[in-house]
């Protein structure tokens, strides 16, 4: 018997985004699953994996290295004025010659860190995570089939850098085929569309029922080709529609401290994270001026334990401060623009939690990491 294991990501259809939405549901049965502290640079590395960030070490995109051992910046792009550089479009290209210069094969964007700084920051994605060997520690489903001894063409991954109708059509032809019977499909798209729209948009049910209809196509060349087809629609977490916008940095500016120089700090969406390096007297007065902001609380080590982002050697900072959930950091070093979405909040908000729907029977995943495990076992159906 000819059976064909389909996986579908994609990124940002949370549990409560396809809720009360037929034209997802209606697929199979449904489940909600925790997602992972963090984001998609935690949670996707973790489907891929099985493991949690304390262990595969992908967390968030920047780490504090020290004053040059960072990120390599071509000298040219540093005599670019700030009013050019520090554009959004323009960071977008200026940043592809910041990965050619380090030799980043995974996704890379400055964003919005501050050019003259990179050289005392890090990358936590060097290599692309959906191919062998991407993982900063262990392995990933990729490193999985290679080892699995399954033949040429049984089994297939979309490539993230094609546009997602490029990966559709791809992974329909690959389902045509009979010799094929391990697909991974990742779409982003919906995460942007989110970002712009948020869940509560009058137009989510149409733009869910274009991935349906990309769901549809390819379940109907698989079924046409196999005997039996199982598949498993999924994201890594949800998105929250932003209400309040805070800047942090007059409050960090008061303290008369430097960034970047007596301390260090990347303030992300929804995340401040800051190096102290062993001076107390600097944590205090960091502490002390964001312990006043509504709308952000520091995280507790047993916090970060629970949450399996327990990182030994502080990596990714000493202290991490969380947004309550509908709270956007603005500005921030991901981004000057307000999104009306975001993701990146407490794994106990319903918003957080990822989106899970099959026809297997015997499917129970609690977590994202656990899909891991149905691609594993798909995987050995195939080899």
């Amino acid at each position: 018997m000819s059976d064909c294991h389909l996986f579908f990501f994609v990124d940002a259809m949370g549990a409560a985004v396809i809720r009360g939405h037929p034209v997802i549901e209606d697929l199979g049965r449904t489940a909600a699953l925790r997602s992972v502290f963090g984001y998609s640079s935690a949670c996707v590395p973790s489907i891929l994996s099985g493991r949690w960030p304390e262990e595969h070490l992908h967390w968030s995109y920047f780490t504090y290295r020290g004053p040059a051992t960072g990120l390599k910046v071509p000298r040219w792009l540093r005599w670019l004025p700030p009013a050019v550089r520090d554009r959004g479009r323009v960071r977008h290209h200026l940043s592809k010659a910041v990965k050619r210069a380090n030799g980043i094969a995974g996704y890379f964007q400055m964003y919005m860190m501050p050019i003259d700084q990179l050289h005392q920051y890090g990358h936590c994605e060097p290599r692309d995570i959906f191919q062998p060997g991407g993982m900063n520690t262990g392995g990933n489903i990729a490193d999985l089939i290679a080892a699995s001894g399954a033949a040429p063409g049984t089994t297939w991954i979309a490539d993230w850098h094609h546009q997602p109708d490029e990966n559709w059509a791809a992974m329909r032809a690959k389902a045509a085929d009979p010799k094929c019977r391990f697909m991974l499909m990742y779409d982003a798209a919906m995460d942007a569309w989110l970002h712009d729209h948020t869940r509560e948009s009058p137009l989510l049910d149409a733009r869910l029922g274009e991935v349906r209809r990309e769901l549809d196509a390819v379940l109907a060349a698989a079924r046409a080709a196999h005997d039996r087809v199982l598949f498993y629609v999924f994201s890594d977490h949800g998105m929250c529609t932003v209400r309040r916008l805070v800047d942090l940095f007059p409050a960090l500016e008061r303290t008369r401290l430097r960034m970047h120089a007596d301390y260090h700090c990347v303030i992300d969406s929804t995340m401040v994270r800051a190096w102290y390096h062993g001076d107390e007297r600097v944590r205090a007065t960091v502490r002390d001026a964001l312990s006043g902001i509504d709308g952000l609380r520091l995280l507790t080590p047993d916090e970060m334990k629970r949450e399996r982002c327990a990182f030994p050697d502080n990596r990714f900072g000493d202290d991490f401060w969380l947004a309550d959930p509908h709270v956007l950091l603005v500005p921030s070093h991901l981004g000057t623009v307000p999104m009306k979405g975001m993701h990146g909040y407490s794994c106990d908000h319903e918003d957080s939690d990822a989106s899970f729907v099959t026809n297997d029977p015997a499917a129970a995943p609690r977590t994202i990491v656990d899909v891991y495990r149905l691609m594993a076992d798909a995987v050995h159906a195939v080899a």
